[in-house]
């Protein structure tokens, strides 16, 4: 809607039908709300997610979600570029772990598992090799958020390629 001023409003109008006894219809009744403002903000809120992910991709950091509880493990598509994972593809904690250079899965389950007992910050370093036979190094970084009473429920994190760091190792 415009106002007379010209001003732009987004509204929510919701309208029922009203009827006499015998199901005639006689008027309505109706109301409405301002929803402007929130829009605005959801809008907003958009555009400050649009541009942290490109910022994301520009930079290479890859972004994941665990949750602990449920078992089920989310991450972006950077993420699947750094793993090799194709983005279609199933997403779980067991096909992380897979990613995982042999060499440094125990490793690395141990430190994971390490931060949900302690609620300790996650930082670890780690092997990824590719369908092609190439091997990354990455680095991983997260944190543990906890329940009121203290069990660890979720972890938030980023991975990046190292592997320049690790140049002829």
């Amino acid at each position: 809607n415009v106002t007379r001023s010209g001003r732009e409003l987004i509204i929510h109008l919701a309208v029922s039908r009203l009827s006499d006894e015998n199901g005639n219809p006689v008027g309505m009744i109706g109301f409405s709300v301002d929803m402007t403002a929130v829009e605005r903000a959801e809008l907003a809120l958009r555009k400050i997610e649009e541009t942290n992910r490109a910022a994301r991709e520009a930079s290479g950091v890859g972004t994941w979600l665990w949750n602990i509880e449920g078992g089920t493990l989310w991450w972006d598509a950077v993420s699947c570029a750094l793993l090799d994972t194709p983005p279609g593809d199933e997403r779980n904690y067991q096909v992380f772990v897979h990613r995982i250079h042999p060499s440094d899965r125990l490793r690395v389950s141990a430190v994971l598992n390490d931060c949900v007992q302690t609620l300790a910050p996650y930082s670890c370093e780690y092997r990824v090799v590719h369908r092609d036979g190439t091997l990354r190094w990455l680095s991983g970084r997260g944190k543990v958020y906890a329940d009121a009473k203290g069990k660890a429920m979720q972890m938030l994190g980023t991975a990046t390629d190292i592997s320049a760091c690790h140049a002829g190792w």
